[in-house]
């Protein structure tokens, strides 16, 4: 049990939120088990520690635990006095997505289904910046006033910023990647692998294989995508008709255009000229 997982599409649903401040030294964490109910705990200062699942976890000043619904968690030591920590209690999601959510560049159209991911929260961690990160926290229990559900959207930020926090991003990966993006731009979505291996002196393979693993799709994909846009952007604000649009944009012909089309936004382009 390494991680909690969330759907995108949905809140972490909360059921109680604070802060809490424990003076003496005498306080062990509540045994118990919370059906449904996921628990997220955060140490400001001090020292926690809680048993789950017979592991025992020592928490400090900036590390984080999450707490599985439905498995039994208690106190062993008592807190250190003084001790102060945030925490959430939130409803763990019914029917989880199978595919891993991964940041990449929102697309012009993006289709429902994109949302059918999931976020994976790390089990344990710690905050090293934790100044914005206690006032995300503040931001979510100030938010109790105005409703349990505005509560849950600030949730969604905190746990989001986690997410954002652990993927370990290649900073030399993603100037790469970012490279390839701007010259398909630039050459209007027609970059060959030549122009793009001489514009970073880098080999083409090795250019691919980090381009998918940093952004979860092909050149050739990203590609598509970019005419794609530009094709929505034609029916929109330059009422052209398909085989039109399929040759301003250098498609073989209009119906691999029209296959492509649909392939990236879920409608055939006759019928997406219909709902203009």
């Amino acid at each position: 049990m390494t991680e909690v997982i969330l759907n995108v599409d949905q809140l972490p649903l909360i059921n109680e939120a604070g802060y809490l401040t424990i003076e003496d030294d005498h306080f062990t964490h509540l045994s118990r088990i919370l059906q449904d109910i996921h628990v997220f705990i955060f140490v400001e200062s001090g020292s926690i520690q809680v048993t789950e699942a017979d592991i025992d976890y020592y928490l400090t000043a900036g590390d984080y635990l999450f707490l599985h619904a439905g498995v039994h968690h208690y106190g062993k030591v008592p807190f250190s006095s003084g001790t102060r920590w945030y925490y959430v209690h939130f409803f763990q999601h019914d029917t989880l997505h199978h595919d891993t959510f991964r940041p990449e560049r929102a697309a012009f159209m993006t289709p429902k289904t994109y949302y059918h991911k999931q976020l994976r929260l790390n089990k344990q961690g710690h905050i090293h910046q934790q100044g914005p990160f206690i006032d995300r926290f503040k931001q979510l229990l100030y938010a109790k006033r105005e409703g349990s559900v505005r509560q849950s959207i600030e949730a969604y930020h905190l746990f989001f910023d986690l997410v954002r926090m652990n993927q370990h991003v290649n900073a030399p990966h993603q100037t790469i990647a970012e490279a390839v993006f701007d010259l398909i731009e630039l050459h209007k979505g027609h970059v060959t692998s030549k122009d793009i291996a001489s514009s970073l002196h880098l080999n083409y393979s090795y250019i691919s294989t980090v381009f998918k693993q940093t952004t979860g799709q092909t050149i050739q994909q990203a590609k598509n995508t970019y005419r794609i846009e530009q094709a929505i952007k034609l029916f929109q604000y330059e009422q052209l008709n398909v085989t039109e649009v399929s040759e301003r944009l250098g498609f073989p012909n209009p119906y691999y255009f029209s296959r492509v089309f649909k392939q990236y936004t879920g409608y055939a382009p006759k019928h997406y000229l219909k709902q203009l």
